[in-house]
């Protein structure tokens, strides 16, 4: 194989799909390679960006989560103080 006479390599578009293009010579084949390798690194930062950002924001609903727990927990507990009773001495039901 003539590496100055290469049928044709896929060339990739940035839908993803493939159509076939002539490579020249050997320097086209570099570039193709090139670019190919270039958009997949893309491909893979933008990939990365948007599974932090979906962990990013995971987190923060975990804190918002957290902080209404520790809101729900504070209240029962001052709900529980203030249904005592202090004058009877007895604990009054919740249907009281």
């Amino acid at each position: 194989m003539n590496a100055s006479k290469i049928e044709a390599e896929a060339d990739p578009s940035p839908s993803g799909s493939t159509a076939q293009r002539p490579v020249q010579d050997i320097d086209d084949l570099g570039t193709f390679v090139e670019q190919m390798l270039s958009n997949m690194q893309g491909q893979f930062e933008e990939m990365s960006r948007s599974v932090l950002s979906k962990i990013n924001g995971m987190g923060q609903r975990l804190d918002d989560l957290e902080r209404t727990i520790e809101g729900l927990i504070e209240s029962t507990s001052d709900n529980s103080a203030q249904s005592s009773d202090p004058a009877n001495g007895r604990q009054r039901s919740a249907r009281d």
